[in-house]
């Protein structure tokens, strides 16, 4: 969620890269590529013929994509591809997923291309058509035949532009978890914290117990992973400074893992409005888990909840942020 936070943590996710596999999972996976700038490469660059060819199949490969033709995508499989992916069903499966957060470009930026032994890539940088951020979708093709071995899709990287870079919180803040954590995702920069892409969570952090990353890295490998493996899951969420509750909800079910919510961003949350002026905004919170409602006032340290899978999140983490008036309008 949207706007500051106090350097007290670091953080669990990614940048949503969706790529071709079993299992659809969040990566710490960068941009490909260091432009210069929003339009560099240009598209208009002369390009060897071979690169012109793939850059010219991806782009059909993109426009198919979008418009919904999985079936057109599915007979472009490679070998690779289609032992992933055995049914045309699986592959729309693939884009139901990618469209909440990537319903197409606004436009195309520019193109770049990358080649080893045996496969071409195609990477086309574009303005979401939904949100403005930059992204990019990357085709991974056999040359020749430029048959599809893999597709991801992700924010390119940019920091989104805020009003403010350098603000102190006000509120004195406690850690709002017990035990030993680890900060996913959290910082200043897309490299330290994909949140800070997206304006309206340009200061987010994402957190788990220190002992939940080998589970990330089994969830990422195609590893079954159960939510109650997760020493996050049902852990307790503590508000991390006293205050009034002015918004949460504890609806949302639960997703297994590596899967998410197309909609519900947040999932349950609980936002607690401190005398500062500020808004504390703990997020994902686990489906009935709520020890608070609308109105209440809480101390610091005590339970609010418990931390979940609910919302855009395909395994269980904390989402915090310290946000302002302003973005407290935002809360669904």
């Amino acid at each position: 969620m949207p706007n500051t936070y106090s350097a007290f943590f670091w953080s669990v996710f990614a940048r949503l890269v969706l790529a071709i596999g079993p299992l659809l999972v969040l990566t710490t996976c960068a941009a490909p590529l260091q432009l210069a700038s929003a339009t560099s490469p240009t598209r208009s660059v002369t390009r060897p013929i071979a690169d012109q060819a793939a850059i010219a199949r991806a782009q059909v490969y993109t426009n198919w994509f979008f418009a919904g033709k999985s079936d057109s995508l599915w007979a472009a499989l490679s070998p690779r591809g289609r032992r992933r992916f055995p049914t045309p069903g699986s592959w729309a499966a693939l884009r139901a997923q990618v469209l909440p957060v990537l319903p197409g470009f606004e436009r195309v930026l520019s193109d770049s291309v990358s080649r080893n032994d045996t496969l071409v890539s195609v990477y086309q940088y574009g303005i979401g058509a939904r949100d403005g951020v930059t992204y990019y979708v990357k085709w991974v093709m056999r040359p020749g035949n430029f048959q599809i071995s893999s597709f991801a899709a992700s924010d390119a990287g940019w920091v989104a532009q805020t009003p403010v870079s350098d603000y102190r919180p006000r509120t004195k803040l406690s850690l709002p978890f017990q035990g030993e954590w680890i900060v996913f995702w959290g910082g200043p920069t897309v490299a330290q914290n994909y949140h800070a892409a997206y304006a309206h969570q340009r200061f987010a952090m994402d957190l788990m117990p220190a002992s939940d990353s080998l589970l990330i890295w089994r969830a990422s490998r195609g590893e079954k992973v159960q939510l109650t493996d997760f020493a996050c899951f049902g852990s307790p969420v503590l508000a991390p400074a006293a205050g009034k509750v002015v918004a949460c909800l504890d609806t949302v079910p639960d997703n297994a893992v590596g899967k998410f919510h197309p909609t519900a961003e947040f999932g349950n949350y609980v936002v607690i409005q401190h005398t500062s002026g500020e808004y504390s905004f703990l997020g994902h919170l686990r489906q009935g888990s709520l020890q608070v409602k609308r109105g209440d006032r809480v101390q610091a340290g005590i339970k609010v909840g418990e931390c979940g899978n609910s919302g855009r999140t395909t395994a269980p983490h904390l989402h915090y942020d310290l946000i302002t008036r302003k973005q407290l309008n935002a809360v669904p």
